[in-house]
């Protein structure tokens, strides 16, 4: 049946069958054309409310790290003497070093309890120094997450050397680190 017959077939019927049709054949195209949109509309949405969420995470992020930026630059480390540089990190030293001082400084912006700190050894490179550091953390997943994030974006390049994950299902949402990290300081004059 092509159009033309249906046209005829439909002037052919009384005016109520042929309102009835047409309210019929408008009805059946409409839930066609809201079956195939609505699901496209409905994961639309959802990414837009997801993509919102992570622009406003990274916005925070962003003026986390801006206003943390300024008192990272400025670490007496950079302009002490090799001698110096090696005193302020040695572990036995009864001062706090730079680099547990930025440790703990992102610890503090990301909410996470540093529970252990031990720094470890220090090795003396010709054109660094390598800090071994021990953590132990207590903190809510997402923010261990943040808290590993940060130490990839500290001026002094941290190596992760290993890092050990426990669920206390007793503490909640709360999860228990074990973080051995490596801390390189460049030797005044040298960049890395």
């Amino acid at each position: 049946m092509n159009l033309n017959q249906l046209i005829e077939y439909l002037q052919k019927r009384p005016p109520r069958e042929q309102k009835i049709l047409a309210g019929t054949g408008l009805a059946a195209l409409f839930y066609i054309i809201v079956s195939m949109w609505l699901p496209e509309y409905q994961l639309a949405s959802t990414r837009q409310v997801e993509r919102d969420k992570l622009q406003q995470e990274l916005v925070a992020l962003q003026a986390t790290l801006d206003r943390l930026r300024p008192s990272t630059a400025a670490h007496p480390i950079a302009a002490a003497d090799s001698a110096g540089a090696s005193a302020a990190l040695q572990p036995t030293d009864s001062r706090i070093s730079p680099v547990l001082e930025e440790m703990a400084r992102v610890a503090r912006a990301t909410d996470v309890e540093v529970t252990t700190v031990r720094p470890q050894t220090v090795t003396d490179h010709e054109d660094y120094l390598a800090m071994a550091i021990h953590l132990e953390l207590k903190a809510g997943f997402r923010e261990l997450a943040d808290y590993l994030r940060m130490l990839e974006e500290l001026p002094r390049l941290t190596e992760v050397r290993s890092f050990k994950l426990q669920a206390d299902p007793a503490a909640g949402p709360m999860v228990t680190a074990e973080l051995e990290a490596l801390s390189y300081v460049p030797k005044p004059g040298i960049k890395l």
